[in-house]
Formats: C-alpha cells, structure tokens, sequence
C-alpha cells in the first residue's frame, strides 16, 4: 500500500489527458453497480467522457498495476452496460488482462473502484492545502491589508486615485477567499480568470 501511495501524486498528469479524436467502439461491460457508478463519478469529476476514463483506467494500471487491491465481484451482482471507447484503449485493456490473467470485467471493475478512491485521496489533498492557505496565507492578508487601506484613507482621504485602486485589491483578495470557501463547501471550481468570483 506504501508503494501505492507513493505513486498517487503522479496521477494529476494522467488524470488531465488531453481529448483527442479517436476511433471508437462500443463493447459491454459485466460490473458491479459499484463498477458502473464509479465510472460516472470519475467521469463527473474529472469533466470526461466515459470513453477518455476508460483511457485513464488504464494508463493507471500500466502504471501501478501491480500495486493495486484486486477483488472478485459476485456474478450475480454485476449488470452489462455498454461503453463507447477507444480501438485502442479497449485493445490496451485486453492486452492488459490477457497480462495480469484477471478477467477484463473484473479488471475495469477494480480498476474503477481504485481509480475513484484515488481521485478522492488526490482531492482530499488539495482540499486541506486549499484550508491551510487559506487560514495562515489569505486571510490574514486580507486582514492585513484592510489595516492598510485605513491607514492611506488617513493619509490621503478617501476620494485619492491611490485609495480607490487599493480598495479594488481588497475586492479581489475578498472574493478569491470567498471563491476558496465556495469551492471547498461546494465543490465549485475556482476560474483564475474572474477576479469577481466569489
């Protein structure tokens, strides 16, 4: 599991492949509902299609696949539902189980099942650096530069072109602070392009 752990940070690279133009094909999977329900939220997550976490599954398995917590599901618990998928990747995915000598169902099963904890595990990691930065780093500056705009209202009176432009850098450090507590409660991701985000 250590070794596991060690390799989740490579992920971010995996889990942001680019979307390309492919030759597609439809195929059948036999899953548990855990199976299934975990390729949609991967899909969710991550804004992908179906077809593109199939691709994600399974650079992650040529990548840890050794690693990986591999279970039997119960035949008469697994439900068939087709996917749309890249030639290429449905091939990857049969040479992969042919490989490993686990069945290809039981494969995508796992692998969607890991690949949804890992996503979460990544995102918890964020989840608790957003916090942190945003009790020791952003507040206090926000606090601090409040301080600092009453100081030049002071000095220069509040209709000055200088106190003015200051208070819009307040505005902005406001609203990413709000943006960071939106995302963090809700989820919502923060657009480094819209400053009145909040």
């Amino acid at each position: 599991m250590k070794a596991l752990n060690e390799k989740i940070a490579d992920f971010k690279d995996v889990l942001a492949l680019p979307v390309a133009q492919k030759n597609i094909v439809r195929t059948t999977f036999n899953l548990s509902q855990k199976g299934h329900d975990a390729i949609g939220e991967i899909a969710d997550t991550l804004n992908k299609k179906n077809a593109e976490v199939f691709e994600v599954m399974i650079e992650i398995f040529n990548k840890i696949g050794n690693d990986l917590p591999l279970s039997s599901t119960d035949a008469e618990n697994k439900t068939r539902k087709t996917y749309v998928i890249d030639k290429k990747t449905l091939s990857a995915i049969n040479k992969a189980s042919e490989k490993s000598k686990i069945p290809r169902d039981t494969l995508i099963d796992n692998l969607a099942q890991n690949v949804k904890i890992i996503i979460e595990l990544l995102s918890s990691e964020k989840d608790k650096k957003y916090t942190d930065v945003l009790k020791k780093i952003i507040n206090p500056f926000w606090i601090e530069a409040e301080k600092i705009e009453k100081t030049l209202i002071k000095e220069l009176g509040d209709d000055d072109p200088v106190v003015n432009r200051f208070g819009l850098i307040i505005v902005i450090i406001m609203n990413l602070a709000g943006a960071i507590e939106n995302y963090l409660n809700n989820g919502v991701a923060i657009n480094p392009d819209d400053f009145s985000q909040q």
